[in-house]
C-alpha cells in the first residue's frame, strides 16, 4: 500500500462509447471524447490519509478537481477536493461512486450525450475502465498504454477498495 502513496495519472474510459472522461475547461465541467488534447484526458489520482479507500480526481490541464453539483446531478470542476469511492466490477472494469451514493456513468438515452451522476447503479454504463499513464504522455499527440500500465491501474483501484 506504501508505494500507492503519491499521484498517479490516469485516463477514464466508458465502456458504454468508449470514448474518454475530458475536462472541458470553457464550459467548467467533463465531457466524453475519443481524442482531443490530451492533458485534457489526463487526471491525477490522490489517495486521502483519512480514508484508503477514498480517491480525489484532479485534472491534470485545469487543476481542478472532478465533483458534483450541490444536487448531485451533473458533474462539475471545482477548486475544492471532491471524494470517490472507486469499486471494482469484474476483471477489469470499475464504477466511480460518490459519498452520496450517486454513480459516474454515462446518459444513454435516447443517445450518449455525456457522463453525468445517478443513482441508478446501471451496470453497463457505471462501467469504467482505467488506463494508468505516463506524464509525459498528456503532452503528447497520442498518449501510449501498455498491457503493463493497464493491468498496474487496475490493480491500484482494486487494492484501494480491497475487493
Amino acid at each position: 500500500m506504501e508505494k500507492l502513496k503519491g499521484a498517479k495519472i490516469v485516463r477514464l474510459m466508458s465502456q458504454l462509447t468508449k470514448e474518454y472522461l475530458k475536462s472541458n475547461s470553457s464550459k467548467g465541467g467533463v465531457e466524453l471524447d475519443y481524442m482531443s488534447a490530451e492533458r485534457d484526458m489526463c487526471w491525477f489520482v490522490e489517495l486521502l490519509d483519512n480514508n484508503p479507500e477514498v480517491v480525489a480526481l484532479k485534472n491534470y490541464h485545469t487543476g481542478n478537481y472532478l465533483a458534483a453539483t450541490a444536487d448531485g446531478t451533473q458533474l462539475i470542476l471545482s477548486d475544492g477536493l471532491a471524494e470517490w469511492i472507486p469499486l471494482k466490477v469484474g476483471s477489469s472494469h470499475i464504477k466511480l461512486k460518490t459519498r452520496d451514493g450517486n454513480f459516474l456513468q454515462v446518459d444513454h438515452y435516447p443517445h450518449p450525450r455525456g457522463p453525468i451522476l445517478t443513482t441508478v447503479d446501471n451496470n453497463f454504463t457505471a462501467l469504467w475502465a482505467v488506463d494508468v499513464i505516463r506524464q509525459a504522455d498528456c503532452y503528447s499527440s497520442l498518449p501510449t498504454v501498455s498491457s503493463t500500465f493497464t493491468s498496474v491501474s487496475f490493480f491500484f483501484f482494486i487494492s484501494l477498495v480491497g475487493k
